[in-house]
Protein backbone atom coordinates (compact mmCIF):
# COMPACT_ATOMS: atom_id res chain seq x y z
CA UNK A 1 0.00 0.00 0.00
CA UNK A 2 1.51 3.32 -1.05
CA UNK A 3 1.07 6.67 0.68
CA UNK A 4 0.73 9.27 -1.53
CA UNK A 5 2.04 12.71 -0.12
CA UNK A 6 0.90 16.04 -1.84
CA UNK A 7 4.47 18.17 -3.38
CA UNK A 8 3.73 20.82 -1.11
CA UNK A 9 3.61 18.57 2.01
CA UNK A 10 6.79 16.98 1.09
CA UNK A 11 8.84 20.54 0.58
CA UNK A 12 6.93 21.96 3.82
CA UNK A 13 8.53 18.33 5.37
CA UNK A 14 11.60 19.01 3.54
CA UNK A 15 12.37 22.96 4.46
CA UNK A 16 11.25 22.05 8.66
CA UNK A 17 14.47 20.13 8.27
CA UNK A 18 16.48 22.58 6.91
CA UNK A 19 15.41 24.88 9.15
CA UNK A 20 16.53 22.28 11.69
CA UNK A 21 19.41 21.74 9.95
CA UNK A 22 20.02 25.65 10.70
CA UNK A 23 18.82 25.73 14.35
CA UNK A 24 21.95 23.25 14.92
CA UNK A 25 24.28 25.20 13.32
CA UNK A 26 23.83 28.21 15.45
CA UNK A 27 23.23 26.50 18.29
CA UNK A 28 26.55 24.72 17.32
CA UNK A 29 28.05 28.18 17.01
CA UNK A 30 26.32 29.29 20.60
CA UNK A 31 28.90 26.29 21.78
CA UNK A 32 32.14 27.84 20.63
CA UNK A 33 30.81 31.17 22.06
CA UNK A 34 30.13 29.75 25.23
CA UNK A 35 33.70 28.42 25.16
CA UNK A 36 34.66 32.18 24.66
CA UNK A 37 32.55 33.16 27.40
CA UNK A 38 34.69 30.70 29.99
CA UNK A 39 37.54 32.11 28.89
CA UNK A 40 36.22 34.97 30.15
CA UNK A 41 35.75 34.04 33.39
CA UNK A 42 38.79 32.79 33.92
CA UNK A 43 40.40 35.82 32.38
CA UNK A 44 38.66 37.36 35.35
CA UNK A 45 39.21 34.75 37.91
CA UNK A 46 43.38 33.95 37.25
CA UNK A 47 44.97 36.39 34.74
CA UNK A 48 47.88 35.09 35.42
CA UNK A 49 46.54 31.75 33.07
CA UNK A 50 45.51 33.96 30.11
CA UNK A 51 47.38 37.12 29.88
CA UNK A 52 50.98 37.69 29.54
CA UNK A 53 52.52 39.52 32.49
CA UNK A 54 53.44 42.99 30.09
CA UNK A 55 49.59 43.17 29.17
CA UNK A 56 49.29 47.17 29.84
CA UNK A 57 45.01 46.59 29.89
CA UNK A 58 44.11 45.72 33.47
CA UNK A 59 43.05 42.29 33.51
CA UNK A 60 39.38 43.17 34.62
CA UNK A 61 38.86 44.84 31.51
CA UNK A 62 39.81 41.98 29.61
CA UNK A 63 37.71 39.92 31.67
CA UNK A 64 34.78 41.90 31.84
CA UNK A 65 34.95 42.77 27.62
CA UNK A 66 35.32 39.06 26.99
CA UNK A 67 32.48 38.09 29.21
CA UNK A 68 29.93 40.75 28.07
CA UNK A 69 30.49 40.05 24.86
CA UNK A 70 30.00 36.97 24.87
CA UNK A 71 27.05 36.75 26.85
CA UNK A 72 25.65 39.02 24.10
CA UNK A 73 26.33 36.49 21.51
CA UNK A 74 25.26 33.59 23.31
CA UNK A 75 21.88 35.28 23.68
CA UNK A 76 21.80 36.00 20.31
CA UNK A 77 22.73 32.69 18.87
CA UNK A 78 20.73 30.53 21.27
CA UNK A 79 17.81 33.07 20.49
CA UNK A 80 18.29 32.62 16.59
CA UNK A 81 18.62 28.75 16.86
CA UNK A 82 15.25 28.90 19.10
CA UNK A 83 13.31 30.38 16.50
CA UNK A 84 14.44 28.73 13.53
CA UNK A 85 13.83 25.44 15.27
CA UNK A 86 10.84 26.60 16.51
CA UNK A 87 9.84 27.62 12.63
CA UNK A 88 10.78 24.34 11.74
CA UNK A 89 8.45 22.65 14.38
CA UNK A 90 5.46 25.02 13.17
CA UNK A 91 5.90 24.03 9.83
CA UNK A 92 5.45 20.19 10.38
CA UNK A 93 2.39 20.85 12.43
CA UNK A 94 1.11 24.24 9.92
CA UNK A 95 0.89 26.56 12.24
CA UNK A 96 1.62 29.80 12.66
CA UNK A 97 1.96 31.05 9.38
CA UNK A 98 2.71 34.60 9.79
CA UNK A 99 5.91 33.54 12.60
CA UNK A 100 6.95 31.29 9.35
CA UNK A 101 7.06 34.14 7.49
CA UNK A 102 8.72 36.76 9.46
CA UNK A 103 11.62 33.89 10.45
CA UNK A 104 12.13 33.41 6.54
CA UNK A 105 12.28 36.83 6.15
CA UNK A 106 15.00 36.96 8.72
CA UNK A 107 16.93 34.55 7.33
CA UNK A 108 17.43 36.58 4.20
CA UNK A 109 20.34 38.22 6.28
CA UNK A 110 22.48 35.04 6.77
CA UNK A 111 24.04 34.31 3.27
CA UNK A 112 23.58 32.36 1.63
CA UNK A 113 22.43 29.37 3.45
CA UNK A 114 19.49 31.90 4.85
CA UNK A 115 19.00 33.31 1.99
CA UNK A 116 18.31 30.34 0.00
CA UNK A 117 16.54 28.96 2.72
CA UNK A 118 13.94 32.41 3.32
CA UNK A 119 13.57 32.15 -0.87
CA UNK A 120 12.18 28.46 -0.79
CA UNK A 121 9.80 28.89 1.98
CA UNK A 122 8.65 31.94 0.34
CA UNK A 123 8.00 29.88 -2.84
CA UNK A 124 6.16 27.10 -0.67
CA UNK A 125 4.31 29.16 1.57
CA UNK A 126 2.88 32.01 -1.17
CA UNK A 127 1.37 29.01 -2.61
CA UNK A 128 -2.45 29.08 -2.36
CA UNK A 129 -3.26 25.11 -0.76
CA UNK A 130 -0.01 25.70 1.62
CA UNK A 131 -1.82 28.84 2.83
CA UNK A 132 -4.80 27.48 3.14
CA UNK A 133 -3.67 24.00 5.32
CA UNK A 134 -2.44 26.76 7.66
CA UNK A 135 -5.60 28.90 8.26
CA UNK A 136 -7.98 25.57 8.38
CA UNK A 137 -5.21 23.90 10.86
CA UNK A 138 -5.06 27.32 13.20
CA UNK A 139 -2.29 30.26 13.10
Amino acid sequence: MQVYVSKDQDHLRLLAIFYYIGSGFFAFNAVGALAYLIIGIIALVAPERILAQSCEIPPQYIGWTIIVLMAVLLLFLGTIAFCLGYAGRCLVRRKKYIFCMVIAGLCCLGFPFGTILATFTFIVLLKPGVKETFTVRGS
